[in-house]
């Protein structure tokens, strides 16, 4: 971050912060305590070449899946599909000493009729170094279904992950987020789930930065 956006942040702050009539006490330093945020990227997630790659049949089996309407023998109950984000934490706010907080935010749409899973990991080049929930895959409700089977409107799960101490100690390593997607393709109260081209998962990432810097460092 350069020397125009910290004085960007301090009018800002100025203009914002409350006026007080009485000076009780002068200091030689200004503390500031600031925020921004920023968007990471959006990731969609489509399982139609699974279902591509499967022959025909035309009766159920034990473990049959309808894609587009089309009945086809369902070889997988998880789809996994992995996408990668450049995004360099090292130039978040120029001194990495000044991030007092980051915090992720995850918006996760789910339009299949399945429950669907995210985990983020951040990379240092193409080597895993963290991921950001440590209790394993976050897991997304399915979308809602209407009578004929279909998805009339996706699942949003909204999640703000506080990084740990050691994460901030390990900021200035991350150069890629990676973020792997899946969803299943069954559910305990269907007996063949219905597909159609269009369904997607769509995963949103973006990050808030919390800084502490003193005006006298600019």
């Amino acid at each position: 971050m350069n020397r125009g956006i910290y004085i960007w942040l301090l009018v800002f702050s100025l203009l914002t912060g409350c006026y007080k009539e009485k000076i009780t006490s002068i200091s030689d330093s200004v503390q500031i305590n600031s925020s921004y945020s920023l968007p990471i990227g959006e990731i969609k997630y489509q399982v139609n070449d699974y279902f591509e790659a499967l022959d025909t049949i035309t009766f159920p089996l034990p473990d049959s899946v309808s894609f587009n309407d089309t009945l086809y023998p369902n070889v997988l109950h998880v789809i996994e599909k992995t996408e990668f984000k450049q995004f360099d934490f090292a130039n978040l706010g120029g001194n990495p000493d000044k991030i007092k907080s980051i915090t992720i935010r995850m918006l996760i749409k789910n339009g299949f009729p399945t429950e669907a899973g995210a985990q983020v990991y951040f990379t240092d080049n193409l080597t895993i170094t963290d991921s950001l929930f440590n209790g394993g895959i976050e897991h997304v409700s399915a979308g809602f279904i209407g009578d004929n089977g279909r998805v009339t409107e996706p699942s949003i799960t909204l999640r703000d992950i506080v990084l740990s101490q050691q994460m901030l100690h390990n900021l200035g390593n991350y150069q890629n987020i990676r973020i792997k997607g899946e969803v299943l393709t069954t559910r305990p109260d269907m007996d063949i789930v219905k597909f159609y081209s269009d369904y997607e998962l769509t995963i949103h990432i973006g990050i808030r930065v919390e800084m502490d810097f003193n005006i006298n460092e600019l």
